[in-house]
């Protein structure tokens, strides 16, 4: 997890550095920058908004091949932050909802299996492969939790009676992914009232 997330702040601050000295070859407003994922790739999202180099484990040996450089890690492009202005997190879960402060103001857009036994939406110990046992996690329903209790905006959609990543095999279960998921970044991109719920998604150039 933190290798990605190294690796994830490292291509952060990489795009922001383009667009200062490179003549924004890719086009992109700096402060515009979201993170979505899936499964592994929500790990990464949520502990790259919300674990702090003060919050890695006590156990992680930060001297080893791969993990020099903390939070932030040795990728480049020093001097520009690695920041988000929101994400999107699809199964996904921390390794303490405690993590979340208020400080950290990180928009989220959760969405989570009910039956999700690869990612667990409640606390409970995540097993590698199904057999391995590695720690105990904090899937969406915690998550969410904290995020209300400290006031933090984000949206939070159940797929009943759904497995892992849901969407993939559920059309209708990818059409509220789709349409909650724009709802959400029209409401931070173009300012929207935050509208947390489905409706048809506009299809046309025009719309």
């Amino acid at each position: 997890v933190l290798r990605a997330v190294q690796d994830l702040r490292g291509a952060i601050r990489w795009f922001r550095k383009s667009a200062a000295e490179d003549g924004n070859t890719y086009g992109i407003d700096p402060e515009m920058i979201f993170t979505f994922g899936s499964s592994a790739g929500a790990f990464m999202a949520l502990h790259h908004a919300f674990m702090d180099q003060d919050e890695l484990p006590s156990f992680m040996n930060q001297q080893a091949t791969g993990l020099a450089g903390g939070i932030e890690g040795v990728s480049g492009s020093e001097g520009y932050p690695s920041h988000v202005r929101a994400l999107v997190s699809h199964c996904g879960a921390l390794g303490d909802n405690a993590w979340i402060d208020e400080d950290e103001n990180v928009p989220s857009c959760l969405f989570h299996g009910e039956n999700d036994t690869t990612v667990p939406i409640d606390s409970t110990m995540f097993v590698l492969s199904g057999f391995l046992p590695i720690a105990v996690t904090e899937g969406s329903i915690p998550i969410s939790q904290r995020m209300t209790s400290i006031g933090l905006e984000h949206c939070f959609e159940i797929n009943d009676n759904a497995g892992h990543v849901a969407y993939i095999a559920n059309q209708a279960i990818y059409d509220t992914t789709l349409a909650i998921s724009s709802n959400f970044l029209a409401h931070h991109v173009c300012g929207f009232e935050l509208d947390c719920t489905y409706h048809e998604v506009l299809s046309g150039t025009v719309e």
